[in-house]
């Protein structure tokens, strides 16, 4: 492998293991929740329910959860509604 290829895939690998976000969201039922969005292939679902721990210091509900591959990026989104 040359060493172009080796940047880009290395640039690519590191684009991929993106952070996680929280924001505000309206759930189905009309309640206030939030979103937690995880993408990255380095990046699990134990980081979505981290990053809703800290958003609610006294717990947080699933509501629902989503996940999307495209080439080879994984985009998660969590749900969640505080306890």
């Amino acid at each position: 492998m040359n060493f172009k290829k080796l940047s880009y895939l290395s640039l690519m690998l590191l684009l991929t293991a993106c952070g996680t976000t929280v924001k505000p969201a309206m759930m189905e039922n009309g309640q206030q929740g939030f979103l937690a969005t995880c993408g990255g292939t380095a990046i699990t679902w134990s980081k979505c329910y981290e990053a809703a721990a800290t958003a609610c210091a006294t717990g947080f509900n699933i509501v629902d959860r989503e996940q999307f591959a495209h080439d080879g990026f994984v985009k998660r989104n969590l749900y969640f509604t505080c306890k």
